[in-house]
């Protein structure tokens, strides 16, 4: 069985209270696993900017 997973990775780390981690954990139960090795497979990486007055 192949599974893909997209994964949000932010150039700078971000805070969040405790009262933010608990709500994220409640909506995602269950339905988040930590970074696997890379092992063999590929890593894409694209960077979005928001440029004002750009679309």
């Amino acid at each position: 069985m192949l599974s893909s997973a997209r994964w949000f990775v932010f150039v700078e780390p971000i805070e969040l209270s405790s009262k933010q981690i608990n709500a994220f954990q409640k909506i995602f139960h269950g339905n988040f696993r930590p970074t696997p090795p890379l092992s063999n497979r590929s890593l894409m990486y694209d960077v979005v900017s928001e440029a004002k007055g750009e679309r």
